[in-house]
C-alpha cells in the first residue's frame, strides 16, 4: 500500500494563469562529508504588469531519520522563511531507505515580481545527512485576457514495485476550452524503474529507463467534469516518490508567430515574420542555430494581431541552419523552427 499522501492546496478557477518552476537537481547537505549550507535558483516567469494573487514554495526532502523538528534555516532571496522543518507530509521509504517529506509555504508576502530568478537557501545543522530533492514554486497571477480552472496538489507519496495510486480531482469546465493539462514531479530511483501514468484512462504515459527527478506534462487530454489520476510502479527495485500534481484547464487569448518567407541569401537569411494569434506578445526573439550552438539572436519588436514584419540575420554561408522564433505571452514561452 501507498505510503504518505497529496494534500490539494489550491483549487481555483481565475482571470489569469498559472506558472511552475521547479529543480530537478538535489542538493545534499550536511553529515561529514557534505556543506552545511547550500542554495538553488529557479526562474519563475511572470509578466511585469501582472497582479500576483499568491507564491507556494515547496520543498521535498529526503531524509533517514524521521523528519520532525529538524534543525535548519530556510532563506528565499535573502529574506527568512523558516528556522524550524515541518513537513505536512511524510512517506516512510522502508528496506533502510528512511523518509521522504514534503513541506509547503506561501512566499506571497516576500516575493518579488521583478526578479526573474529566485534564491532558495537552506542551512541544516544536523549530523545525518539529508538530500533536498525537489524545490517547486507556484505562481497564481491575474492578467485580462485569460483565465484558468486548476487543481495544485502537493505532499510526499511512496509507491513500492507494483502499487498503484489513483486520485480523482474535479476542476471547473471553461468555454472553448478543449483541452486540459496534467503536470506531475515524480522521482524514480533507478533506471530498472518503469511507471505507467494514467489521466481518464484516455491519455498515457510510459517512463523508465530514467533515474532522478522528472518532470512530466501531459497536454492531450480532452476537458471533462472530473479527471481520474492513476500512477502505477510497474516495474522497479525501490520506491517510486510523487511529489506534485497540477490539473489545468486554461482559455487563453494567445498570440502566433509564424513564418511567411524565408530567403537564403550568400551569408545573411531574409524572413517574413507574422502574427496570426489574437493578442501582442511581450517579447519577440528569432534565433540562428546550427548543432550544437548559437549563431545569432535577434530582438524583434512584438507584432499586433494580424501585422508583419521583414527581419534579416547572418548565417553561415553554405551551411543548412535551423531558424527559431520565440515569442512570450504572460511570461510563458512558445517556438517555432524552420529550416533554411
Amino acid at each position: 500500500m501507498a505510503t504518505g499522501d497529496l494534500k490539494l492546496y489550491l483549487l481555483e478557477n481565475v482571470e489569469g494563469d498559472i506558472v511552475y518552476a521547479t529543480t530537478l537537481a538535489p542538493l545534499r547537505l550536511g553529515g561529514l562529508s557534505n556543506p552545511n549550507m547550500g542554495s538553488i535558483s529557479l526562474t519563475l516567469p511572470a509578466p511585469r504588469e501582472a497582479v500576483i494573487n499568491r507564491v507556494l514554495l515547496e520543498m521535498g526532502i529526503v531524509s533517514r531519520e524521521y523528519p520532525e523538528r529538524m534543525r535548519w534555516r530556510l532563506w528565499f532571496d535573502g529574506i527568512a522563511v523558516s528556522r524550524e522543518y515541518r513537513p505536512k507530509s511524510i512517506a516512510e521509504l522502508g528496506h533502510d531507505e528512511g523518509y521522504y517529506s514534503k513541506a509547503v509555504f506561501d512566499i506571497t508576502p516576500i516575493f518579488d515580481k521583478s526578479r526573474d530568478v529566485h534564491e532558495i537557501t537552506v542551512a541544516y545543522e544536523g549530523s545525518n545527512p539529508i538530500t533536498v530533492e525537489h524545490v517547486g514554486m507556484l505562481s497564481v497571477y491575474r492578467v485580462p485576457d485569460s483565465r484558468i480552472s486548476y487543481a495544485f496538489l502537493s505532499g510526499a507519496l511512496a509507491l513500492r514495485p507494483g502499487e498503484t495510486y489513483r486520485i480523482g480531482v474535479r476542476v471547473s469546465k471553461l468555454e472553448e476550452a478543449t483541452q486540459a493539462t496534467f503536470r506531475t514531479i515524480i522521482s524514480l530511483p533507478g533506471k530498472d524503474s518503469s511507471v505507467e501514468i494514467q489521466v481518464n484512462s484516455v491519455s498515457k504515459r510510459v517512463i523508465e529507463g530514467r533515474m532522478g527527478v522528472e518532470e512530466v506534462l501531459m497536454d492531450d487530454i480532452p476537458v471533462a467534469d472530473a479527471y481520474t489520476i492513476q500512477v502505477a510502479h510497474t516495474h522497479g527495485s525501490k520506491p517510486l516518490k510523487i511529489s506534485t500534481m497540477i490539473v489545468a484547464v486554461a482559455q487563453r487569448i494567445l498570440p502566433d508567430i509564424v513564418f511567411r518567407s524565408v530567403e537564403r541569401l550568400e551569408d545573411r537569411v531574409r524572413v517574413r515574420l507574422a502574427n496570426s494569434g489574437a493578442s501582442k506578445p511581450e517579447r519577440v526573439m528569432l534565433l540562428v542555430i546550427v548543432p550544437g550552438e548559437h549563431i545569432e539572436r535577434v530582438e524583434v519588436e512584438p507584432l499586433e494581431p494580424g501585422e508583419e514584419r521583414e527581419v534579416e540575420v547572418k548565417a553561415p554561408k553554405g551551411k543548412r541552419v535551423t531558424l527559431r522564433v520565440v515569442w512570450v505571452k504572460h511570461g510563458k514561452p512558445y517556438q517555432r523552427e524552420v529550416r533554411a
